[in-house]
């Protein structure tokens, strides 16, 4: 009986720790910038949410139409969207890149999966405004950034969102980080760490719908989703699709989460540059 009870101690003890990390998860470094590939680049900082000072990257194109914000995923930084920024900058876009709390090189905090990071979006779309006020503004969004990107577009208005891997709810994406990281497995052993995790996050998980959130926004949105994605199964993709008019979905065949702008990269950028035609959205 006391074995028994150690061990059920031992259990919930793994689970507060696991929600720990993923509430407070290792920073990644940087590991790629735009300036590395070419681009100019301007080192900022700018106010986020509980005025937490956050670090970015502006590409200045002081003659374009359009500035793309890009919002990076869970464990990334600034580096991960660094090869698309460039890519577009090139094509005569400017573009603002930033690290969310907890992540890269800005201050410490909570990370709550897109809920309160959709307070630094909208801080991001902001800033770009500052910088070019006659400019459209793009949100590109890679997993988390396009879940707190879908639900920041409710608040504050975009010209376009491009969603890359975007989730449906947080609480199907839990289930299907563990799985992604050991599979079926692991999901069933650790999925009850969500409740910790909402405990330590402070906020409802349930709050982050993004197919309610999609139906509640209007500007087109582009959504790249690989067909083999075991956090995000591509039938997610689908129900995020169907969720209004005006959402296109692109499938990567063979891809898993996020693998669609590597492995394919001549049809990703042939498919992001269609997009931002069809919608008027030109450098």
């Amino acid at each position: 009986m006391i074995f028994l009870g150690v061990l059920i101690l031992l259990y919930f003890g793994g689970l507060f720790l696991v929600a720990r990390f993923s509430v407070r998860p290792i920073r990644t470094p940087l590991f790629l910038s735009p300036g590395l590939m070419g681009t100019a680049q301007e080192n900022i900082e700018f106010e986020g949410r509980d005025h937490l000072l956050l670090k970015g990257w502006w590409l200045p194109n002081p003659t374009s139409k359009v500035v793309v914000v890009f919002a990076h995923g869970y464990l990334m930084n600034s580096s991960e969207p660094a090869a698309v920024a460039a890519n577009l900058w090139q094509d005569g876009y400017a573009a603002l890149l930033f690290d969310f709390p907890g992540h890269g090189r800005s201050p410490s905090a909570n990370v709550t999966f897109g809920i309160r990071e959709r307070e630094d979006v909208r801080a991001a779309v902001e800033y770009a405004r500052s910088r070019m006020p006659e400019a459209k503004i793009v949100v590109w969004g890679s997993s988390m950034g396009a879940a707190a990107t879908s639900l920041a577009a409710r608040e504050i208005p975009v010209d376009a969102m491009i969603l890359d891997s975007v989730f449906t709810d947080l609480r199907t994406a839990s289930d299907g980080w563990w799985e992604f990281l050991g599979g079926n497995y692991l999901r069933m052993l650790l999925s009850p760490a969500k409740v910790f995790s909402k405990l330590i996050a402070g906020v409802d998980l349930d709050s982050a719908n993004i197919t309610e959130a999609l139906k509640q926004t209007s500007c087109p949105v582009l959504m790249p989703h690989g067909d083999a994605d075991v956090l995000v199964p591509i039938s997610e993709a689908h129900k995020n699709a169907a969720a209004r008019d005006g959402i296109r979905l692109d499938i990567y065949p063979g891809c898993n989460h996020s693998e669609g702008r590597w492995i394919f990269p001549a049809e990703y950028y042939m498919n992001l540059g269609s997009f931002l035609r069809e919608n008027d959205l030109l450098p």
